[in-house]
């Protein structure tokens, strides 16, 4: 049975022609990239999980040959500013969002304007937030949210123990001796901090996190495991 909605193809297409330097991801097909230094942020176009009438569309930037989960979610501004750029753009600012959704098309009607307005307006700053491989590990050490240009990475306080480890093996990874002795400095501080959660302080996460990930990478996290975080380098 054939689907009564545009092909996600031609949707991504219009992207294409707003945002320069994109390429369609494979071997889904779903998903826009753009590479630069190692850096793989991707743009996904696909329909509201609780409305298959409307459309979203996210941001997330990777690490080339690192595991899939060290990502960065990259946003657009919060809705206050998504209203103030629609006012200077002479457009309703209560209409479609990326939160909220975008009409989805039918084959044969015409794509979203706010959709095509919103992708050009803050497409080219998402998919180019994170500009090597060094600042990405410095953004997995953030405390909060961090803005550039008109849009955001998200940082929750929750997964901070587990962003620090990423980091710590990004700098492992790539020998970048600064970030490394950033990130266990930011340990040594934190180690006996109380944290929501199944774990009572930060170090405890760590050593959860550093668990889990260490057969997945390929540098030693052994210290993260063992907990002594006072003697680190």
């Amino acid at each position: 049975m054939s689907s009564r909605w545009l092909p996600i193809a031609k949707i991504l297409a219009a992207v294409r022609d707003n945002v320069p330097n994109l390429s369609v991801a494979k071997p889904d097909k779903t998903s826009l990239t753009r590479r630069t230094n190692d850096v793989e942020h991707v743009l996904s176009v696909f329909p509201a999980k609780h409305d298959n009438a409307r459309l979203q569309w996210s941001v997330a930037a990777h690490l080339v040959s690192f595991p899939q989960n060290f990502a960065i979610a990259i946003l657009p501004p919060e809705l206050d500013a998504v209203q103030d750029a629609r006012m200077s753009l002479s457009m309703a600012a209560d209409v479609e969002t990326w939160e909220s959704g975008y009409r989805r098309p039918a084959k044969g009607e015409g794509i979203s304007l706010t959709f095509i307005a919103d992708i050009r307006h803050w497409g080219d700053s998402l998919v180019s937030f994170v500009s090597s491989q060094q600042d990405f590990g410095m953004l997995l050490l953030a405390d909060s949210d961090v803005h550039r240009n008109g849009v955001r990475a998200e940082f929750r306080s929750s997964n901070s123990p587990a962003r620090l480890v990423q980091s710590v093996i990004v700098a492992r990874q790539i020998r970048d001796f600064d970030l490394e002795h950033t990130a266990l400095q930011k340990l040594q501080r934190m180690a006996n901090h109380k944290i929501d959660g199944f774990l009572p302080t930060y170090g405890k996460a760590v050593q959860y996190w550093a668990k889990e990930y260490r057969s997945k990478v390929q540098v030693d996290i052994g210290d993260l495991v063992k907990g002594d975080f006072a003697n680190l380098p």
